[in-house]
């Protein structure tokens, strides 16, 4: 009996001891005193800690197991992020970054050198050598990601790493390196990862449903019944998915009287929004509305717009192309080129 009080006692103490004390100093001069702004954990959506604004700043005091990337929302609007961690850490506004604490001033040491290829990248006219850029750019954060895999910093760079490489090396790349399976958003983008290999080109469309003012729509309605279906997932809010908008009504007319059909897929929207949005781009296909993030989940989609080509049969032709490489493909289909 006194042996186990004894363990239970150390077991708590070394736990103690494993916490850090931070403190987080966030400048909020656009709110009032005593407005409420709060820290959420950016990989998993938990909320941490709050703190009520007082002399122009929330300033935010615990202990933390270990070093955590954050975010700061106030009024349902984020401000930016950084690493919680032990130490003080100041907010600086400007940089929307943290700065003054290891991990921080380490990132920011990281984020300055990737904004100069992306510098680089946007002054750079010649497609040759704006390639190199790109790629030096991409080996920047493979690098990044390996130095720091032991910390918060693998995470934000992982990031973006993802989205611009190939979804099978992506996989490769995680499982090189295990430990990005710690954090549940890299579960989350080998899950989105693998949904989209189930439903790229040549295979089967993958059947959803969604209801508005208790009408069910499913996609199966409108795939698989003889026409090519040119579907897009939306949102009213997204600024390229409006841009596309133009390019799809000028794909549609083109190849309406040849069988082509175009159905939109409201995501991650406000029916009412969406509706607003569909008046005031005068779009005259059907909508398939408040789908939340069943569609996207099930196709594996980390951002819109996604257009996607399904041939007469419900096979998919292609997906994830825009403006002219659009265009180009749907003629390829559509003419038998």
């Amino acid at each position: 009996m006194k042996l186990t009080i004894i363990i239970a006692a150390a077991l708590a103490a070394l736990s103690a001891s494993a916490q850090a004390p931070y403190k987080a100093i966030v400048p909020m001069p656009g709110l009032e005193a005593g407005s409420k702004v709060y820290l959420y954990n950016f990989d998993n959506g938990e909320k941490l800690d709050s703190a009520a604004v007082k002399d122009g700043a929330a300033v935010f005091k615990g202990e933390i197991d270990e070093p955590c990337v954050v975010r700061i929302i106030a009024d349902d609007q984020r401000y930016g992020s950084f690493i919680l961690e032990q130490g003080t850490t100041a907010f600086n506004q400007t940089m929307r970054r943290g700065v003054g604490s290891m991990y921080n001033d380490m990132y920011n040491v990281l984020a300055d050198s990737a904004s100069t290829y992306e510098k680089k990248y946007s002054e750079t006219k010649d497609d040759a050598a704006r390639e190199k850029i790109f790629t030096d750019y991409l080996a920047f954060l493979k690098g990044a990601i390996e130095e720091n895999i032991d910390n918060p910093i693998s995470l934000i760079f992982f990031t973006d790493y993802a989205y611009y490489i190939e979804v099978p090396e992506m996989l490769a790349f995680v499982e090189k390196h295990p430990e990005l399976k710690e954090y549940a958003r890299v579960r989350k983008l080998m899950e989105g990862a693998n949904r989209k290999l189930a439903t790229s080109a040549g295979k089967p469309f993958a059947d959803f449903e969604s209801t508005h003012d208790g009408v069910t729509k499913r996609l199966s309605d409108y795939v698989g019944k003889g026409n090519y279906v040119l579907v897009d997932f939306f949102a009213s809010w997204c600024g390229p998915c409006m841009r596309e908008i133009p390019v799809i009504k000028e794909i549609r007319q083109k190849y309406a009287d040849k069988g082509l059909q175009v159905l939109g897929v409201a995501v991650w929207d406000k029916p009412e929004d969406t509706l607003g949005a569909i008046k005031r781009m005068q779009i005259p296909w059907d909508c398939m509305l408040n789908t939340g993030n069943t569609a996207t989940d099930l196709y594996g989609i980390p951002a819109i717009p996604c257009i996607m080509l399904i041939n007469p049969e419900g096979t998919i032709v292609f997906r994830d192309l825009q403006g002219e490489e659009l265009k180009a493909a749907v003629d390829r289909e559509m003419e038998g080129k």
